[in-house]
């Protein structure tokens, strides 16, 4: 049987400061994350604020990525030193289709956040 992709909303912050919007199919949804965020290996990260995005896992010492200014305010390791590179694709962490914890596209509370310590209006994610 022929199965129709199951595409789902995802905001990307790439370093740049640079948002948008990008599709990804849950079907194929580790695939979709490398292509969007240019990586081999995912990393979720816990943000501040009740965030969650997830990034290149060797960013920091690929050399091919840049750091994420803006998503590194974010991130409590910042303080200390440590930023985000590349891009940062969010998520929130929930019970998905499967009945198991899955990353999931953000819901219009998580945009809110986001535009309040991003200081950013974030377009609707049914707009585009």
């Amino acid at each position: 049987e022929f199965n129709m992709p199951k595409f789902e909303k995802y905001l990307r912050l790439d370093p740049s400061g640079q948002l948008s919007w990008i599709m990804i199919d849950r079907d194929h949804f580790l695939d979709g994350l490398y292509e969007a965020i240019g990586c081999k290996w995912v990393e979720h990260v816990q943000l501040l604020h009740g965030l969650e995005c997830l990034v290149d896992e060797v960013g920091a010492i690929s050399g091919y990525q840049l750091i994420n200014f803006p998503a590194s305010r974010l991130y409590a390791g910042y303080v200390s030193g440590v930023p985000l590179f590349g891009p940062v694709i969010f998520v929130r962490t929930d019970i998905g289709p499967s009945g198991d914890l899955e990353w999931l596209p953000l819901q219009p509370g998580d945009i809110r956040v986001l535009e309040h310590w991003l200081n950013v209006d974030i377009p609707d994610p049914e707009e585009d």
